[in-house]
């Protein structure tokens, strides 16, 4: 019975991450920003091609991004021009990734 439970509240927490992910999505699509538009079609064409490898892309840069932010924690007088390079290094990374395809 407590399994049920446990299960049915993270069955409901996701559902509401799904849909606010949902409306989002959406409201991006719908503003009128041309450069946003043409992103989300990029983000959706790519996730299109290979789904698997932009969900372990995704999850390899939460986990890189977690671990830049404990990094800073432990040390507050850390640069953070190297902070901005670092993050700059990993977009350029993962554009020449996808222009490879």
């Amino acid at each position: 019975m407590i399994s049920l439970i446990i299960f049915l509240v993270n069955t409901a927490n996701k559902l509401d991450r799904f849909r606010m992910n949902d409306i989002m999505w959406r409201y991006i699509k719908i503003s009128n920003n041309a450069q946003n538009l043409e992103y989300l079609q990029s983000v959706e064409r790519l996730y299109s091609v290979d789904p698997d490898k932009m969900k372990t892309l995704v999850e390899q840069e939460e986990l890189h991004q977690k671990q830049v932010l404990e990094s800073e924690m432990k040390n507050p007088v850390h640069n953070i021009t190297d902070s901005i390079s670092s993050l700059k290094k990993t977009r350029k990374v993962k554009s020449d990734i996808y222009k490879q395809k």
